[in-house]
């Protein structure tokens, strides 16, 4: 996760798998309320679930 405006208003999540992880989670309180994300790797896909805030943008 990072800012792509001025205190998280605007949100860029941009998961990186690779190597032996399979799977991760994190959270930001953020000005505005929680940023979050999990992913993981699975046989065949990928799986991202991302939460954030109400009157932001996020951009995946």
């Amino acid at each position: 996760m990072s800012a792509g405006r001025p205190g998280y208003r605007g949100i860029v999540i941009r998961p990186r798998s690779g190597g032996q992880v399979t799977t991760a989670r994190a959270t930001f309180a953020s000005v505005y309320g929680p940023i979050s994300t999990h992913w993981r790797q699975r046989t065949g896909g990928f799986l991202l679930t991302c939460a954030v805030p109400p009157n932001t943008t996020a951009e995946v």
